[in-house]
């Protein structure tokens, strides 16, 4: 099972809760900068 966070979890800071073993996916425009600034690897369909 995978998880998907967005920019969402960080603003409604529940991002913490989910930094496990398992593999997680941060996805969309509003997840891109906070993961660039933590090194999170991240996809947006949008992004270049």
């Amino acid at each position: 099972m995978k998880i998907t966070l967005t920019g969402k979890n960080v603003v409604n800071n529940t991002i913490g809760q989910f930094r496990v073993s398992k593999p997680v996916i941060y996805y969309g425009i509003t997840i891109s900068g906070v993961a660039k600034l933590l090194g999170l690897r991240h996809f947006c369909y949008c992004g270049h």
